[in-house]
């Protein structure tokens, strides 16, 4: 590493943009932890974006949204979060990867339990449907193939652990246990109210009206249009009268 180190520094031409890192392990993130740990850093990199406004800084400190996180709870230092997409009206692609394998790790190698429950800032969940890899199969309609194979006790022990592990926690949907290098992936619904908001988040000059033809005020409604600080107006008991559509009368005027 010396060597290479001098001749970059002296001879651009055998310059390959590799880099040199040192780490030490410690009690709490052993060498295993510091592989993967950094390993995610260097591929996944913070991504920083520009852009030329005629606005000043105390105003745009005012009118824009200068600090946001995805996350509502941070998630456990051996889980990452793989995949988070749209998918359908009002549902998300969520898939939560378990990063270190079988002992890898004195620290990190163990299975964990997550909770689904506010891990989203912005999102509600009101229903989790787990599905295979791929996400064109649920879970529960899975059918593997058996096959004839001689184990070992160690081996069948290992299996039945897993499957305990998955099956732990059917009786809460929102929370999830993963094993060791293990990914599971889920379509989680999210309210409408909630989608359509995130739209309207995006829209400059916009006033939001909210009707309802309840007659109590919805405080789950109220607290999440505070939150999004757009310009609203919430309406309760609001009965609307339906007229059949008239296609003649719509291009006539």
């Amino acid at each position: 590493m010396d060597n290479f180190t001098n001749t970059s520094q002296h001879d651009p031409a055998h310059h390959t943009g590799c880099r040199p890192y040192s780490n030490l392990a410690t009690p709490e993130c052993d060498f295993g932890c510091l592989h993967r740990t950094l390993g995610e850093e260097l591929l996944l990199p913070p991504l920083y974006a520009f852009e030329e406004t005629a606005t000043s800084a105390h105003t745009w400190a005012n009118m824009a949204v200068n600090k946001w996180g995805g996350l509502g709870v941070n998630l456990p230092p051996s889980v990452h979060l793989l995949t988070l997409e749209p998918w359908g009206d009002s549902r998300l692609l969520l898939r939560l990867e378990h990063m270190y394998e079988k002992g890898e790790s004195d620290t990190r190698s163990s299975p964990v339990t997550v909770s689904l429950k506010g891990l989203l800032a912005d999102w509600a969940i009101t229903g989790v449907e787990e599905m295979i890899l791929s996400a064109n199969l649920h879970k529960k309609d899975e059918h593997r193939l058996k096959w004839k194979v001689k184990t070992t006790s160690t081996a069948q022990a290992s299996h039945s652990q897993q499957h305990t592990s998955n099956s732990v926690h059917q009786q809460d949907p929102l929370s999830v246990t993963l094993g060791p290098m293990e990914i599971r992936t889920f379509v989680l619904t999210i309210p409408e109210l909630t989608r359509l908001g995130q739209t309207l988040m995006g829209v400059p000059r916009v006033h939001w009206v909210v009707a309802e033809d309840a007659h109590a005020t919805n405080m789950r409604v109220v607290t999440y249009l505070k939150h999004t600080a757009l310009p609203h107006t919430y309406l309760l008991n609001v009965k609307l009268s339906l007229k059949p559509f008239s296609h003649e009368r719509f291009c006539a005027h």
